[in-house]
């Protein structure tokens, strides 16, 4: 079983900004902003919104006028409501902005200006404004009720024809250029905001990004100043993915026009988006498009051509209006020339020279910067904060030189925990692994004398060793973390948690389990006192403590416990949110090994459609799904199903993650059982020898993924009846699952078993009968064991009677065979699992 787990997400709201903030050294704080920030990586609430918490706590707001409100949407700005308006009868849309300690200038002004904005534009694709108010301190707007599907998905549902969606997006443009007359950019274009009513006519909505073209940067809100992403990041144009919010015009909307226009063209984006956030700015910034031709075979020259125009890197080679791009649109399907021109041979050549010319260079020196710079700056903050404390005043200077290290000093850090497993496998782990260590040496020497900065960075660089399996060097720095932080904070402080948590997940990964379950606990118990069991970051304890529980065998108490965080994720963010999308993960993979396979291939088709649509067909989450979906085919016996989908998640993880990467080498040791299952032992044993060479090397003789290797070789040496070199491997897999599992532990039971039918073959019976029937009696009466294992612990006992009798005649053996023999069901089962 492979479960998911989601690490901590503030540092995405920092990386994206990162590179702008080392050139810009004086600008403001970056952060994330935005209504709707699909970043499919991990669960990043956009612009700050409402905690889970509070919108779960949250009443229904009472408004003067309005009946039977009713949730629609949680944004970054605050909630839309579905209500009747008292007056009319007819159905509305309100958007109640958010309150609390989150809430700030910025979102109210964002607020008045959408109202403003809304007023002063009467178009029929436009979604329009009825009202708005204040009651109770709550400010609201009412808008038109559109009942609807996104752009997308209307248009691929109903099955539309190329020329059919054209004419559709023609309509999107009108209305967008209607926007743009009266000077409104609305900087957040995306299908999800283009809802097709039931006539078939498209409706532009949420223009709680957009901006007035006169508007003067004093008048943006401090949210979306220079250095920071507004936006939905997939559909965003590279000036707004840098946050260079100066460049920003109708240009960026005919970007993001030109996404939508890909997407529906080919049912494909233009290049991968669903990835770590800063390769994916990078491919907003550089990455070329797939030719749209090659992907649908109706698109033409011009409508490429069109296509790729509204895609161009810089803005004065765009459309320079979304009128130009719909005029166009049109004179293709009349069969009329178009205006647009394709780029010369020589521009294509000479961005590609440029392109690969600086990727190395970037690369090494992006990674370098990320740790150098997340000590010195903390060690500048550090001691700019001593020096402040020492003289007891501060000057306005020095005051604002603190505050400016200090953000330095967090987006580096978060550049730095931007290293992620799936990054990790593709880039040099060489130049990665002597980068960090000389960060923690520049810990050791510089940080001694300010704890909090150096738990801090520990933390960071903690994780960073974790991804790229560093386990010794990752588990030094985490616990020296959590040390300074008990002393320093205290046990339940939400940074000692946090350094909790991060430990949780290393000891899982070096297969502590037992240490991991009660670190988990701990952490379950803290969060639910102090914030409330329905918390996001309390959810993420729960989801981390399943899977402790359940990589010991205790499937039935993990899957008890995924039920309850899957259905407060569900309330809580949504059914497509990836937090909820990796509860429902991992109950499937719980119901598989409880035997529920219905339930359980249910959830993990749809988890994998799911993840596919929101995070990308490569990301970690959805090659873990593909896993745990083959792993059941191959519980059932269903070893085609299992092989097409093993092969295909190992082709993707070498892709994504690398050869020395853990799920890559889960995917390994899945399909050679497989193919040794399906008789193809040659090719099996060859993939199992490279895969125990390269989990020795890489995860040491201790961990249980080298043990179920090690079991799989034993049984093909079983099976060609070399029982000596089987029950060398098969003790050595007992003395690594010793020191990593319980003894209760179905793969240490069936490892047992699987010796104890060697050591019959070898005649040594006394040795063998004592490990089946105690291997047998384990099995009985347990939910995580299938009635394939019960079946064949009895079957084993058979056969080695009846060698015992062979072997001793008229010693009592051959009834001891009949007895077991008769506890077997009628003989319709395969061949035994493991033998």
């Amino acid at each position: 079983m492979s479960s998911a787990r989601e690490p901590d997400d503030r540092h995405e709201r920092w990386i994206a900004a990162a590179r702008e903030q080392f050139e810009r050294a004086g600008s403001d704080a970056v952060r994330l902003g935005g209504s709707s920030n699909p970043v499919p990586l991990h669960d990043v609430r956009a612009g700050g919104a409402l905690s889970p918490r509070a919108l779960s706590a949250r009443a229904l707001p009472t408004l003067p006028g309005y009946d039977d409100l009713r949730a629609l949407h949680r944004g970054g700005q605050g909630i839309v409501y579905q209500a009747v308006q008292q007056t009319t009868g007819r159905t509305v849309a309100i958007k109640v902005l958010r309150e609390g300690p989150f809430a700030g200038p910025a979102d109210r002004l964002r607020f008045e200006r959408e109202v403003s904005i809304l007023a002063h534009l009467n178009h029929r694709g436009i979604v329009g404004i009825l009202d708005r108010g204040e009651a109770s301190g709550v400010h609201y707007l009412v808008m038109d009720f559109v009942e609807g599907r996104a752009l997308d998905r209307h248009a691929f549902e109903n099955g539309l024809p190329l020329v059919e969606r054209l004419k559709l997006f023609i309509k999107v443009c009108d209305a967008v250029s209607a926007a743009h007359l009266r000077g409104v950019i609305h900087r957040d274009l995306k299908p999800g905001n283009i809802l097709v009513d039931a006539a078939g006519e498209p409706r532009v909505l949420d223009f709680g990004l957009a901006k007035s073209a006169a508007d003067d940067s004093c008048d943006e809100p401090a949210a979306t100043r220079t250095g920071q992403f507004v936006g939905s990041l997939a559909w965003a144009s590279p000036e707004q993915a840098m946050g260079r919010h100066a460049e920003v015009d109708i240009r960026s909307d005919v970007y993001s026009l030109g996404v939508i226009l890909y997407h529906l063209m080919t049912h494909q984006m233009p290049y991968a988006t669903a990835c770590d956030l800063d390769q994916a700015l990078t491919n907003i910034r550089s990455a070329e498009p797939v030719r749209p031709c090659t992907l649908c075979r109706e698109i033409d020259a011009d409508l490429e051509t069109i296509v790729l125009k509204s895609l161009a890197k810089e803005p004065g080679r765009r459309y320079q209006s979304v009128g130009e791009l719909s005029r166009d649109i049109a004179r293709a399907l009349r069969g009329e020339p178009i205006e647009a021109r394709r780029d010369s041979s020589w521009y294509v050549l000479s961005r590609t020279l440029r392109r690969h010319r600086l990727t190395v260079s970037i690369v090494a020196g992006f990674v370098v910067l990320c740790a150098t710079s997340a000590i010195a700056m903390s060690v500048l903050y550090a001691r700019s904060q001593k020096l402040v404390g020492e003289l007891g005043v501060a000057t306005a200077d020095a005051q604002k030189e603190a505050a400016k290290a200090k953000r330095v000093s967090q987006f580096a850090q978060g550049m730095l925990s931007g290293i992620d497993p799936a990054r990790a496998g593709a880039m040099d782990k060489q130049l990665m692994r002597s980068v960090l260590d000389e960060a923690a040496a520049k810990v050791d020497s510089d940080l001694a004398d300010s704890p909090e900065v150096e738990a801090a960075i520990r933390n960071t660089i903690g994780k960073a060793y974790q991804a790229i399996s560093e386990f010794p060097a990752a588990k030094r720095h985490l616990d020296k973390a959590l040390a300074i932080r008990r002393e320093q904070l205290g046990e339940t402080h939400a940074d000692t948690l946090e350094s909790m948590d991060s430990l949780a997940t290393l000891l899982i990964d070096m297969a502590l389990y037992r240490e991991a379950e009660i670190l988990c606990q701990k952490i379950v118990d803290a969060r639910t006192a102090s914030i409330g069991l329905d918390h996001e970051a309390t959810l993420l304890a729960m989801s981390n403590l399943s899977e402790a529980i359940a990589v010991q065998g205790h499937f039935a108490n993990a899957a008890e416990l995924d039920r309850k965080v899957l259905a407060l994720r569900t309330q809580l963010l949504g059914p497509e949110h990836p937090h909820t999308l990796t509860s429902m993960n991992n109950l499937a993979s719980n119901l598989m090994w409880l035997q529920q396979f219905d339930e359980a291939e249910s959830l993990y088709l749809k988890v994998i459609a799911t993840e596919k649509h929101v995070k990308g067909e490569y990301h970690p989450h959805t090659l873990r799904t593909m896993s745990n979906l083959g792993l059941m085919y191959q519980e059932q016996l269903k070893m085609d199903e299992a092989e097409k989908w093993h092969r295909e998640t190992l082709a993707r993880r070498l892709q994504a993650m690398g050869e020395n990467h853990l799920d890559t080498f889960e995917s390994q040791a899945n399909l050679a059982i497989v193919l040794r299952a399906k008789g193809q032992v040659a090719e099996a044993e060859t993939m199992l020898r490279k895969l125990e060479e390269s989990e020795r090397r890489v995860l040491g003789p201790k961990h249980p993924f080298l043990g179920s290797t090690l079991f799989v070789l034993a049984s093909i040496h079983a099976r060609r009846g070399e029982f000596t070199e089987a029950v060398e491997l098969l003790n050595e897999v007992v003395a690594v699952y010793e020191s990593s599992l319980s003894p209760t532990h179905i793969k240490m039971q069936t490892t047992l078993i699987a010796l104890g039918t060697c050591y019959a073959r070898m005649g040594k019976y006394l040795d063998a009968e004592r490990i089946l029937l105690t291997g047998y009696e384990t099995l009985q009466g347990r939910a995580d064991v299938s009635s394939d294992w019960r079946e064949s612990s009895i079957r084993y006992l058979v056969n080695l009677y009846e060698e015992w009798d062979k072997a001793e005649p008229s010693s009592g053996k051959a009834e001891k065979a009949a007895h077991w023999r008769a506890m077997l069901p009628p003989p319709t089962s395969t061949t035994a699992p493991g033998s």
